[in-house]
């Protein structure tokens, strides 16, 4: 409760409560446009909050599992460019020498950015006839069509190795200078995946041993168990990590229907990088990306396992007890009842 001298403090309280009430939604802004494609966040199959627990005997108590999950983010040391060239003409000859300049011309534009001519290759895909429908007119029936050959169509993809990830921007202006557009993909390369897999397993075991030093704290004594381990490892390149999404709203205007003739414009689509999201590791190596990353994963799973006490033996006796029945001179039967003398 506020006593009446209290006054100027329960006007700041409210101010300030309204103000925090209008910065809320400039905060929510942060989410970006992707907010309109709500269904890519259900791709994942990883659950907004994370979940990060080790496993807890539950039916044998003599068994206890973990398992610590760590995520390398590394930038690549080389990149390799793949470039598409398509090239028509009425013969195979001129074909090949329309491309050979083009390709020349990329190969002296590369060169002048510090790529040399080993770091570019040139792989041909195909060298296919083209062909076209012609008439041929008849005066006393139906016209028919026939393909005919009227030139070659020549593919070759050029292939460009670089070191620096700001290099592919000079990369696309100069094999736009020789009217070259198509690019096809880009792939990451890591020098020593080894060594990134090796850190890994380092801070993964790290982790581990810090939780069992915490059990041993509780009266929980897993250095007496017997261990089993297990692991797994992976690698996510870029490419599968990209997501597309439409940053658009549509309008709903009352008593206008389908087919009332609205025409639709075209809405375009547009693409994002989003790196594998890192809330269900326990080991994170390089948290912040700047850039597109490969992304290593190392799961570790080891079961202690307790020597369970002896179960007591149980002797089990069988006692035959024996019967015996007489016949009497009349011909009826009786049992013979003994008695046991101590």
């Amino acid at each position: 409760m506020f006593h009446p001298n209290n006054h100027s403090h329960m006007k700041s309280f409210l101010i300030s409560l309204f103000i925090l009430m209008l910065a809320s939604p400039v905060v929510a802004q942060h989410a970006g446009n992707v907010r309109y494609n709500q269904h890519q966040q259900t791709l994942e199959g990883i659950p907004a909050t994370p979940i990060i627990s080790n496993r807890l005997p539950s039916i044998n108590p003599y068994v206890y599992e973990f398992e610590v999950n760590g995520l390398s983010n590394v930038v690549a040391d080389g990149y390799l460019a793949v470039f598409n060239l398509v090239q028509v003409a009425p013969d195979a000859l001129e074909a090949d020498e329309i491309v050979s300049n083009r390709i020349a011309n990329l190969v002296e534009g590369l060169a002048e950015l510090g790529i040399e001519r080993g770091d570019v290759t040139v792989d041909m895909v195909s060298q296919v006839p083209v062909y076209a429908i012609e008439v041929e007119k008849k005066l006393f029936s139906k016209d028919t069509y026939q393909e005919v050959p009227v030139g070659i169509e020549l593919q070759k993809n050029i292939l460009i190795y670089f070191t620096e990830a700001g290099q592919l921007d000079a990369i696309l202006t100069a094999a736009a200078r020789s009217e070259i557009y198509d690019l096809v993909k880009v792939d990451y390369y890591v020098s020593d995946r080894e060594a990134v897999y090796r850190e890994l397993r380092d801070r993964c075991k790290k982790y581990l041993d810090e939780q069992v030093s915490y059990y041993q704290s509780l009266g929980i004594r897993l250095d007496t168990a017997a261990r089993a381990l297990s692991f797994t490892q992976s690698v996510i390149y870029p490419m599968s990590r990209y997501r597309d999404y439409q940053a658009s709203s549509v309008s709903r205007l009352k008593g206008v229907t389908s087919n009332s003739g609205v025409e639709q414009v075209r809405k375009p689509r547009t693409m994002y990088y989003h790196a594998f999201p890192d809330q269900a590791f326990q080991v994170v190596i390089n948290p912040e990306i700047r850039e597109p990353v490969v992304q290593y994963t190392y799961s570790l799973r080891v079961r202690f396992t307790f020597n369970q006490p002896a179960a007591p033996q149980v002797r089990t006796e069988v006692q035959r007890q024996r019967e015996y029945i007489i016949l009497t001179p009349d011909g009826q039967t009786r049992t013979l009842e003994l008695r046991n003398e101590d």
